[in-house]
């Protein structure tokens, strides 16, 4: 599902049209949220197995590239959830990437319990009207019955949110965008967030979930092309 706030894209029309200058600035960071975790609980009542995992960043705005595992087993059955994530805020581009995994085999004598989360917030500041371009992908797939399952990657702007893209249960979306935005504060918002249980679970399951997205300011190079194309692809985004 892809959901776009028509609102901001007439401001960037307005910008276009209105003789403001537009450059490509420096994203200047505000706010910095990362996690990802793993948890995996089995019990058969008498004896029980835990295990839960977490990562983030050793400091605000740091390149970020880790994955989490964890497990729990009893009987020769064992349940398994991992999270990994990617992420890099650059002067002119925020990268990410990020997935979620949780399994188990099944087993009518054992209560399970498990998630995985994986998470991104940014704040930045943008001090002038700013060419940008936008790309993202999420994915679900499961296999069996899950609690919870949810990724998404949103922008949000002064005005609320900007454009948002969200996959619950199995799917799979992909959003491009281009444009410029207004000066103002700004978050991007990224999560694939997986669960199941606490409950007794003799069915099998499997479950995944990913984000992917690239916000960049063009080079200089390249911005006048954007900039020329832009006013055709909100003219016909607005029919």
């Amino acid at each position: 599902m892809v959901s776009q706030v028509n609102i901001a894209l007439v401001s960037v029309a307005v910008l276009l049209t209105s003789g403001v200058e537009v450059r490509a600035g420096v994203i200047s960071y505000v706010s910095d949220t990362r996690r990802i975790v793993a948890y995996a609980f089995v019990t058969d009542g008498s004896q029980e197995d835990e295990e839960r995992v977490t990562d983030f960043p050793s400091a605000p705005f740091a390149p970020f590239d880790s994955s989490v595992n964890a497990s729990a087993s009893l009987s020769g059955v064992t349940l398994e959830a991992s999270a990994s994530q990617s992420s890099e805020f650059l002067p002119l581009a925020v990268i990410a990437s990020g997935t979620s995994h949780i399994g188990w085999p099944g087993s009518e004598n054992h209560h399970q319990g498990t998630y995985a989360y994986n998470n991104l917030t940014v704040g930045f500041e943008l001090d002038e009207a700013t060419p940008f371009q936008f790309s993202a992908e999420v994915s679900v797939t499961e296999a069996g019955v899950l609690e919870f399952a949810f990724v998404w990657v949103t922008l949000s702007g002064p005005g609320g949110e900007i454009f948002g893209i969200f996959g619950a249960g199995p799917s799979s979306e992909s959003l491009d965008e281009t444009g410029v935005l207004p000066p103002g504060y700004y978050g991007l918002d990224a999560g694939a967030d997986l669960q199941n249980g606490p409950c007794l679970a003799p069915y099998t399951f499997d479950g995944n979930a990913s984000y992917s997205f690239e916000f960049r300011i063009p080079e200089p190079a390249s911005m006048a092309l954007l900039l020329l194309g832009c006013p055709v692809v909100l003219r016909h985004r607005r029919r």
